[in-house]
């Protein structure tokens, strides 16, 4: 076995064997060894080999995680594995300065975005943020300096930072487009909750209700049937999904319009092959301040199954709610500023949101349906009126739900 750590090489320096040193030093044991090979100065993550390394030790980890993003990614798009893998790095370069190898945090940031629906797009996300210059002051990236250099970081507090850093990212995006064509909007839908309590004709909140049925203070069947009542009665001006950008001018190729003025253009920032979630409802736990009833597995679970029990109502009896939602937006703008029209998107309800299948949410999601489409280009930097046109195909991927 060929040894370079500068601890092995002492060891060997001063006589010992190697299977001495490691009972010597329990610390320098023989996966410690192969993981420092693996883990060379950022410039490379072996990924494969590491979430080898994590099964002989007990268990797949971040590592074995990671490779599997990247595995599914290359069967979308070579090119999105490529991107995603050098966030990685940019990622483990950021929390692993010279002077300290700090690879505790970069552990946490990894099992942090892993609980995001999407972790290749957050991953992206983040070392874009990390990377940009236009963030260089900024007060999140300054806390997220401080936490690389600390030996230990409070979970809750690193996934707040994270998810500003995000946002942050994605508004810029966003904001890229405003100008003499688009006015920026950054509108929302919303859904009756049905919080009125069925049984005293009060409101309250949705946690509130869950716990009512928890306590069985109100049937369970009850508060399903109340809350999708409630939902299917929406009012249409809440309902409509007022999108990011306002088409001000219109939008041609040549002299032939594509998206005309007063068009409406929602903003996704990932790959246009990703099945994603549009809108998202009932996610009590966004909240920082539930008690701690709402995080035993109980509670969560009565919590997903009324959650599923609306949703079961609402997919049969609310598809003239996706009918309205998906006439008042005319395309999707996604990553790359590619533009694809409504007529080559599907939206549908599903009981998935950005937290996946242990933490359900009603969502409306949504996925490019054709195989074969036209989408269009926007030069964001001349903000020229002119689209550029570009055929794509792709595999359409299966509705999602959990």
């Amino acid at each position: 076995m060929a040894i370079k750590g500068h601890k092995e090489r002492a060891l060997l320096r001063r006589g010992y064997h190697i299977q001495e040193a490691l009972q010597r030093r329990p610390i320098l044991n023989e996966n410690s060894f192969l993981r420092r090979k693996l883990i060379t100065e950022a410039t490379e993550l072996k990924l494969k080999q590491l979430c080898g390394k994590e099964i002989n030790s007990g268990g797949e980890g971040i590592y074995c995680s990671l490779s599997k993003i990247l595995d599914d990614l290359s069967e979308i798009s070579p090119t999105l594995e490529k991107e995603t893998y050098q966030a990685i790095l940019k990622i483990y370069k950021f929390f692993r300065p010279i002077e300290k190898d700090n690879r505790v945090v970069f552990s946490k940031t990894i099992e942090a975005v892993l609980k995001n629906e999407n972790p290749g797009n957050a991953l992206r996300l983040i070392a874009k943020f990390l990377s940009d210059s236009d963030f260089k002051e900024d007060d999140v990236k300054k806390a997220l300096i401080k936490f690389r250099n600390k030996e230990s970081v409070p979970q809750d507090e690193l996934e707040e930072f994270l998810k500003k850093a995000r946002f942050k990212e994605y508004s810029k995006y966003e904001e890229s487009f405003a100008g003499e064509n688009f006015e920026l909007l950054r509108g929302t839908s919303r859904l009756s909750h049905g919080q009125i309590n069925p049984e005293t004709g009060k409101p309250e909140t949705f946690f509130r209700l869950v716990l009512a049925v928890y306590e069985k203070r109100i049937e369970l069947n009850t508060l399903i049937n109340s809350v999708a009542e409630a939902v299917l009665n929406t009012d249409v001006e809440d309902l409509l999904y007022k999108s990011d950008l306002n088409v001000k001018k219109d939008l041609k190729v040549g002299d032939v319009v594509v998206i005309p003025a007063g068009s409406s253009i929602e903003v996704k920032k990932f790959d246009y092959g990703i099945d994603s979630y549009f809108s998202e409802y009932f996610s009590i736990y966004k909240s920082s301040s539930l008690p701690e009833i709402a995080y035993q597995e109980d509670f969560k679970s009565l919590y997903n199954q009324i959650i599923n029990g609306v949703f079961s109502i609402v997919q049969k009896k609310g598809q003239f709610m996706i009918n309205k939602i998906s006439n008042n937006v005319d395309g999707i703008m996604f990553d790359k500023n590619m533009i694809i029209l409504k007529d080559d998107i599907e939206f549908y309800w599903s009981n998935k949101g950005q937290r996946g299948c242990d933490e359900l949410r009603l969502s409306i999601r949504f996925r490019v349906r054709n195989s074969e489409i036209t989408t269009y280009i926007y030069d964001s930097k001349s903000h020229s009126d002119q689209l550029i046109p570009k055929e794509i195909s792709l595999s359409p991927k299966a509705k999602v739900f959990c």
